[in-house]
């Protein structure tokens, strides 16, 4: 993720997939600037992903749905600078089985994947894995470790705000 640059292409990519009669769960794990609850409200029960993570909460109970959208979004209730909840931690493998069983497509908003062993970790378990970088923003330095760390997993990368 690029810290919530993605949002509008992820629910793009959301509303194109449910379009296609695909369920989509968008994932929220930018623990330190979560964007979804400003766009989509509180999570249901009042608690979110980090109350998953923490043990205080079952993956159902984060997970809400978006109308009869198709979309099914668990964000984060409130910013944390505990990035670390995301290392192995097996609650995550939980959260990823739940996913799995239950939607055809996860879409994840993660932090930057540079210094965030975390997220290489989460993107050698998933596929396809999409890099969104900002397109003048970004130092190339930072996209080519990115893609370094990431290795053979990146199937894609899109550049993001282009004509600024």
């Amino acid at each position: 993720g690029a810290q919530g640059a993605l949002l509008p292409g992820q629910l793009a990519l959301a509303f194109a997939l449910a379009e296609r009669e695909q369920s989509v769960l968008l994932l929220e794990l930018a623990l330190e600037r979560p964007r979804f609850r400003y766009v989509f409200g509180e999570p249901p029960s009042g608690k979110g992903v980090e109350a998953m993570l923490e043990g205080n909460a079952t993956p159902a109970e984060v997970v809400g749905e978006l109308g009869d959208s198709g979309i099914a979004i668990a964000g984060v209730n409130f910013p944390s600078q505990r990035n670390n909840l995301l290392a192995d931690n097996p609650r995550l493998d939980l959260f990823l089985e739940y996913s799995e069983h239950h939607y055809d497509w996860t879409i994840v908003d993660a932090p930057d994947v540079e210094g965030c062993r975390a997220v290489q970790n989460l993107a050698r378990a998933l596929q396809p894995v999409v890099l969104v970088v900002r397109a003048l923003q970004t130092p190339l330095v930072s996209l080519r470790t990115a893609i370094s760390e990431l290795s053979d997993r990146v199937s894609f990368v899109i550049m993001n705000d282009q004509h600024r």
